[in-house]
């Protein structure tokens, strides 16, 4: 929550969610018992596999007709994206 900058309660709110949907489990932490670690079910797991190759058939209908040129160019600009923000927190 503090990562992200979101108040507890609502991350609290969208884990119970996932939990009544069955997707994710609680189990106290064994190092730390106030800690609770989350774990995917089977149906977590399979939802977040189908959820993956959406995205990455996505990826490839949109980024398909691009040039070899054109995906280097993009690769190099999402490095350059990406680590200027290394370091800094989110606004």
């Amino acid at each position: 929550a503090a990562h992200y900058m979101l108040d507890k309660s609502t991350v609290s709110r969208q884990v119970a969610s996932l939990e009544k949907l069955g997707l994710v489990e609680r189990h106290p932490d064994p190092s730390d018992q106030r800690t609770q670690v989350l774990h995917p079910t089977a149906a977590g797991t399979e939802a977040l596999a189908s959820t993956q190759a959406s995205r990455r058939a996505a990826y490839r209908e949109r980024l398909g007709t691009w040039t070899s040129e054109d995906l280097e160019q993009f690769a190099q600009y999402l490095l350059r994206y990406n680590s200027t923000g290394e370091g800094s927190s989110p606004r």
